[in-house]
């Protein structure tokens, strides 16, 4: 319940994405290509054709290309938990913290959050 593989936070982001207009495509990267993520999410998405998960190795050390290519035509999410994201100073990689979810504490007092991130244009530097 307290691990990386509890899928607190997947009904919430479904619920956040449903929200989104139907008119917009959406693409959405996790972590993992099985599993919690990517099919923990899209089981909450089942009939959305307009929004697409697709699943991203990991650790997440950086936005990757596919991500990042499809800014043009989709709004682009990130989903991973704590312990599997590598990215320092996730706004200056275009990254915007939509929410975060805290699972329960593990017996030694830490805790492992899954992070929801929209995806923005990466401006020069």
């Amino acid at each position: 319940m307290e691990e990386w593989t509890a899928g607190y936070g997947l009904r919430e982001i479904a619920a956040y994405l449903k929200g989104r207009p139907d008119n917009i495509n959406i693409l959405v990267g996790t972590e993992g290509f099985f599993g919690t993520m990517p099919d923990g999410l899209q089981m909450y998405l089942e009939g959305r054709s307009n929004i697409r998960v697709v699943g991203l190795a990991y650790p997440i050390k950086d936005i990757p290309t596919s991500l990042n290519n499809a800014l043009g035509d989709n709004e682009v999410y990130l989903i991973a938990n704590k312990s599997r994201f590598e990215i320092m100073d996730p706004p200056k990689h275009g990254l915007e913290l939509v929410s975060s979810f805290a699972k329960p504490s593990r017996v030694d007092g830490s805790t492992e959050i899954l992070y929801f991130y929209r995806v923005k244009p990466q401006l020069p530097i």
